[in-house]
């Protein structure tokens, strides 16, 4: 949660070496609705401490 708000990073991988950020989805809720959702380009990402990239499993 992302103050109080719900959100999910949308991310490449990079053959299991590395996750590329593409964006970050936040909604809103009424209840158990959906009412309201955004999209942040990755260069939004250092806005709320998140890093465009970052090592993932490697194999």
């Amino acid at each position: 949660m992302a103050n109080f708000v719900h959100a999910w990073e949308a991310a490449d991988v990079d053959a299991l070496v590395a996750l590329h950020g593409t964006g970050l989805f936040v909604i809103t809720l009424a209840g158990d609705r959906i009412c309201g959702m955004i999209r942040f380009e990755n260069s939004m990402f250092p806005a709320f401490g998140l890093p465009r990239s970052r090592e993932g499993a490697k194999s």
